[in-house]
């Protein structure tokens, strides 16, 4: 009988998996693909209870990141349903219009990280993979300038400081959305 040659396994490269929620395909798009580009898969939902389908149907996610605002379930609806049924999935949450409260509130629920926008795709890049345990370096805010800006909300108070930093550092062309 033939001696077999030893088969030689490769490892497989750890690919983590993300599930993007937000109601807005350019937002699911744009955040997408930032988080392919630093070696996520990625799965997008239109909404938190069909997010929240998916997680519980046996995806095997190892990050959410779920916007706060959406119709059907909001995010923190969604953050609270998965502390109870996968306490072990950080959970992301990106909002235009955040408040103390609504931090604190996304905090208290287990949130890992909550983004205001307009934030960098660097940061949340950063969240992302400091979610799943990698060690990232972090860009410290004054040197972010030339980060492109990945969302722009148009609430108000947002509005107003758009205004005060287009006064203080002039108006920056990296802008990729003003949402």
């Amino acid at each position: 009988m033939p001696e077999q040659e030893p088969v030689s396994h490769q490892p497989t490269a750890f690919r983590p998996h993300a599930l993007v929620v937000d109601d807005e395909r350019i937002i699911r798009n744009l955040v997408h693909r930032a988080l392919a580009r630093v070696g996520f898969d990625v799965t997008e939902s239109c909404n938190g209870q069909a997010a929240l389908d998916l997680a519980r149907g046996g995806g095997t996610f190892d990050v959410v990141v779920s916007d706060i605002r959406m119709p059907i379930m909001t995010g923190l609806d969604l953050l609270e349903q998965l502390s109870l049924d996968r306490p072990e999935l950080p959970v992301i949450l990106i909002s235009g219009s955040l408040e103390a409260s609504g931090i604190q509130a996304a905090t208290a629920l287990g949130a890992f990280d909550v983004l205001a926008k307009p934030f960098s795709v660097q940061r949340l890049q950063s969240a992302a993979l400091r979610a799943i345990g990698h060690k990232t370096k972090e860009t410290p805010r004054s040197r972010d300038r030339g980060s492109r800006l990945l969302i722009r909300a148009s609430s108000p108070t947002l509005q107003e400081s758009r205004a005060i930093r287009r006064v203080a550092i002039g108006p920056t062309s990296d802008d990729l959305l003003d949402g």
